[in-house]
């Protein structure tokens, strides 16, 4: 399930880091993406960590 998390995760960043998604869709795409790691609860440090270092680099500039 995780691998599938991560896959999903970085689709979304490519997108993001792309501006294939932007505005309001972007945001809601954000939101969804910042639920899905809370409810990952512990698990999203490894979900997060899984992430090349180039996506992980995205990650922080839009999920924090």
């Amino acid at each position: 399930m995780i691998q599938n998390i991560t896959h999903v995760i970085v689709s979304v960043l490519e997108a993001l880091d792309s501006q294939s998604i932007t505005g309001r869709n972007a945001e809601n795409v954000i939101g969804a993406i910042k639920g899905l790691l809370l409810a990952a609860g512990s698990q999203a440090q490894q979900i997060l960590a899984q992430l090349p270092i180039d996506k992980q680099i995205v990650a922080r500039k839009f999920f924090s």
